[in-house]
């Protein structure tokens, strides 16, 4: 292998980046997290409860003092979204990459699956579902750009009902794409500064994932559920600058449950 073909692992690090995860929960937001802990970035987690940012803050900080803060807001809000921005600014100096993993769903797409038709989606589903996983990222994005480093990633989560339908997660489904769409405005927007991409994760092993969603993962190609750490992976490769030349694009994480379907 040539020098100039070379890799190093160094390019997958992120020592001295100040990310945001912007949504932290048990499965996939605290899975990002620790991940761009973990490539040596300082983060700033959030989420509506100060004692899930507090908690997970304090895990991070265990393995390495002073790398982490929470800071609990609804980042619906734009008050909310600069409280956390701000903050970032005042713990760590500067912002360089944004995950944004918030999201709502449809109130009947649950453990339950209670709709049992798109029909049943209600005008406050949408409006939700709108708020949450189209206009606060878009708020977010607007706010941010202008104070983030050059060089600085957005890496938005996508879900594979933004793809396929997923009956009956219409107003789920549909806000995703739209901000899949976003992902591509935006990244032609900033580039070359500021790069935009997403994940699309599916399938990711949750305590609350239902015994046939598991049994479903059987007949995708890679025949398991994946892991947190997985998804986590491709936020941490899209955050680095081994994917410098990268903007505007989607990972799909999800066993090749949408792209070979």
């Amino acid at each position: 292998m040539t020098e100039t073909a070379a890799v190093s692992g160094a390019k997958f690090r992120l020592d001295g980046k100040t990310a945001i995860v912007f949504g932290i929960g048990p499965c996939l937001g605290n899975g990002i997290a620790l991940a761009l802990a973990d490539a040596g970035a300082n983060v700033v987690v959030n989420a509506r409860r100060h004692e899930a940012v507090e908690t997970l803050a304090a895990s991070i900080n265990t393995t390495r003092k002073g790398a982490a803060a929470g800071i609990a807001a609804d980042v619906t809000t734009a008050e909310g979204a600069e409280m956390v921005l701000r903050g970032a600014q005042d713990a760590f100096g500067g912002i360089d990459i944004i995950a944004y993993n918030a999201y709502a769903l449809d109130a009947g797409h649950n453990t339950t699956f209670a709709y049992d038709s798109p029909f049943d989606t209600t005008d406050a589903d949408w409006a939700r579902c709108f708020e949450v996983n189209v206009l606060a990222p878009y708020r977010i994005a607007k706010a941010a750009v202008p104070r983030m480093r050059k060089g600085g990633a957005f890496v938005s989560s996508l879900a594979a009902a933004a793809f396929t339908p997923i009956l009956p997660a219409v107003a789920y489904g549909a806000t995703k794409s739209a901000l899949a769409t976003m992902t591509k405005y935006l990244a032609k927007a900033c580039a070359p500064d500021i790069r935009f991409n997403a994940i699309s994760p599916s399938n990711i092993e949750n305590p609350a994932r239902p015994a046939a969603m598991r049994a479903a993962a059987a007949s995708y190609p890679m025949a398991r559920m994946g892991t947190p750490e997985e998804a986590a992976a491709a936020v941490v490769f899209l955050a680095s600058s081994a994917a410098s030349f990268i903007t505007g694009q989607i990972i799909y994480v999800d066993g090749g449950r949408v792209t070979t379907a």
